[in-house]
């Protein structure tokens, strides 16, 4: 559990729950106060003495009114299946929140989903994004999409996969290709560089910085004989396994594999094109059968990519919350962190997610739960993405406009005469 100087900051903000113990699925009523108070006020490290959670979480605020200094068009792509739906609404209203001018960002949706089910996502969005001047798409991604395609993904889908360390049915969930085929989804971003952005992340810095970081980091790259066509967050720990898997293909063409987070990724697509990597990528697929387009992609880039800051990644992993095995705690991402991601097979709005999972993204989610109503659909009918092992069988028995762990939500408004206000 987190460390609180109750007498400082959270007994202060929260003294309905400053002296109580109770707790409420692994998190206290003084934790969720605390989660809400500084993601909303925003906290920073006033000196030495000061004890986390100290962290500047608040999204950048700006005066709407005042026409922007310079009108850059983002182009952001969020993925994910109907099981990821709270988590794309959630990822897209905190983009949109982050930007200096909203008019400026424009949303591509993209979901493995029935039209019903987009429809219902629509009108969630539709509630969810209510700022004026906010553009955004729907896309429909499937398995007949892929298939029509490359025959690779024929090939892909017949397979029997065993369990894994990661969800065994992420290599069969269209939606974890769609970075792979951006221009047949939306033919408007050919050519045009892109953010792409998993559905399990939370953006706090406007994505106008991330797209000028990406730009200059290509430009450094303007000596090379190959350009790169993608700009990501590198990865520090050991890929042993794709330089293996790269050694099968290649003996003779040993490589050091330097791997980056396919889920937070801004492609020039007019390179990605020149370079053919969608079919480069096709042709990796059948050796991997660990983590959907992750290794496809890194292998197909094969270490030829742009570096951007650490911060447009901040990864949370699982259930461990703490400094020595995650990213979300190191110097840069407290101090200042652009993006978060929830990587791996936990996410916080699965019922089943711990209160480490949950203490950033819960405050965000808030804003927009209401709209959750919307998404009134029986999840089990997709197959795929409800499991056994996503520990989401909840979400089977349940409709999606009553989750995102509503029990907990009611509980905690229910008494609205001794919480404080949760929006800003």
């Amino acid at each position: 559990m987190f460390v609180f100087n109750t007498g400082w900051k959270c007994g202060d903000l929260c003294r309905a729950y400053a002296n109580k113990s109770d707790i409420e699925d692994g998190i206290s009523k003084l934790e969720a106060c605390c989660a809400v108070r500084v993601m909303f006020e925003g906290w920073a490290c006033a000196s030495a003495m000061s004890r986390r959670p100290c962290y500047q979480l608040k999204t950048d605020k700006f005066d709407r009114r005042a026409p922007p200094l310079r009108r850059d068009v983002v182009h952001a792509v969020i993925a994910g299946g109907m099981i990821d739906a709270v988590g794309i609404i959630v990822a897209a209203r905190s983009a949109v929140d982050a930007a200096r001018d909203p008019r400026a960002i424009k949303l591509y949706i993209v979901v493995d989903a029935d039209d019903a089910d987009i429809t219902r996502l629509e009108h969630a969005l539709r509630c969810a994004l209510q700022v004026e001047g906010v553009d955004y798409r729907i896309a429909k991604i499937d398995a007949g999409f892929l298939e029509d395609r490359s025959a690779t993904f024929r090939e892909l889908f017949s397979v029997t996969i065993n369990k894994t360390r990661t969800r065994k049915t992420l290599i069969k969930a269209p939606a974890n290709y769609a970075r792979m085929y951006i221009p047949d989804l939306f033919a408007e971003l050919g050519g045009q560089l892109v953010v792409y952005l998993d559905s399990d992340v939370l953006v706090s810095t406007d994505l106008q910085r991330l797209t000028r970081e990406a730009r200059k980091s290509f430009s450094n790259h303007v000596d090379r004989d190959l350009l790169p066509a993608v700009a990501g967050t590198k990865k520090t720990s050991s890929h042993a396994n794709y330089e293996q898997v790269w050694r099968v293909r290649y003996p003779n063409e040993p490589r050091n594999i330097s791997v980056f987070n396919a889920g937070v990724m801004v492609i020039n697509e007019s390179r990605w094109d020149a370079l053919k990597l969608t079919g480069t990528a096709e042709s990796w697929l059948v050796d991997n059968l660990v983590g959907g387009s992750q290794m496809p992609i890194n292998l197909a880039i094969a270490s030829n990519f742009a570096e951007v800051s650490k911060n447009w990644n901040c990864a949370i992993r699982a259930s461990k919350f703490h400094s020595k095995s995650n990213d979300a705690l190191r110097d840069s991402c407290v101090r200042d962190p652009h993006i978060r991601h929830w990587t791996g097979r936990f996410k916080p709005w699965l019922p089943k997610a711990s209160a480490h999972l949950r203490f950033f993204w819960w405050a965000h989610a808030n804003r927009v739960r209401g709209c959750f109503k919307f998404l009134d659909l029986p999840l089990n009918k997709h197959g795929a993405a409800a499991t056994e092992d996503d520990v989401s069988s909840p979400w089977s028995r349940r409709r999606v406009g009553m989750r995102l762990d509503h029990q907990e939500m009611r509980r905690r408004t229910a008494s609205s005469e001794q919480q404080p206000a949760l929006s800003p």
